[in-house]
């Protein structure tokens, strides 16, 4: 029996985004991406179920926000899950999900399942 407990498909997948908790603004990269939340290395520390907004910069051109809640933080690295966010930065996570896994149809089997019951669109 496996010890793994994670439900979504995650993708290893390095990426730049800032996280932002009460004005404060800290740039780190992802370690890995699902569906419904990252990841993040770095050496912060925000405290856990804290609201947090997470602004994703995929190029120059490209980049969306997602507002999240910090479900550990441990300085070495931050899990977030995600609670709002619009189609457009949805769509982008899906693709970055399938593109790193490189198997859209296992994907596609995640939606709508568990999970999704928090995610309300519009992030604004």
């Amino acid at each position: 029996m496996s010890g793994e407990r994670r439900r979504r498909l995650r993708a290893r997948v390095g990426i730049e985004v800032a996280v932002e908790v009460g004005g404060k603004r800290v740039k780190t990269t992802t370690k890995n991406v699902s569906l419904t939340g990252i990841l993040l290395s770095g050496n912060f520390s925000f405290p856990v179920n804290s609201i947090c907004r997470l602004i994703f910069n995929l190029s120059p051109m490209v980049q969306f926000a997602i507002k999240g809640k910090i479900v550990r933080c441990n300085g070495e690295s931050s899990a977030i899950t995600f609670l709002e966010m619009d189609e457009e930065a949805f769509g982008h996570i899906k693709r970055l999900v399938a593109y790193n896994v490189g198997n859209a149809d296992v994907i596609e089997k995640e939606l709508p399942g568990p999970g999704f019951e928090n995610i309300k669109p519009p992030l604004r």
